[in-house]
């Protein structure tokens, strides 16, 4: 799979603002789509919270981060 094939333009655009290195257009296996959820789940839990508590950052990551869980 593809992350461009998951995400829509404007996700990519956000995932590109905190992971500018990731090749969206590369065939990922099993492994490597768990290891692109990881690094973004990363991104989510560092900038998404203030306090323990969502953020706007958050907000805006959060349903990205419930798509690639679904994938």
């Amino acid at each position: 799979m593809r992350i461009n094939e998951l995400l829509t333009k404007s996700e990519l655009k956000i995932v590109h603002q905190y992971l500018p290195d990731v090749d969206f257009a590369k065939e990922l296996t099993d492994d490597g789509m768990a290891d692109f959820e990881e690094k973004f789940d990363d991104v989510y839990i560092y900038y998404g919270f203030t306090n323990e508590e969502i953020n706007e950052i958050g907000r805006q990551l959060e349903p990205i981060v419930d798509k690639l869980a679904e994938s």
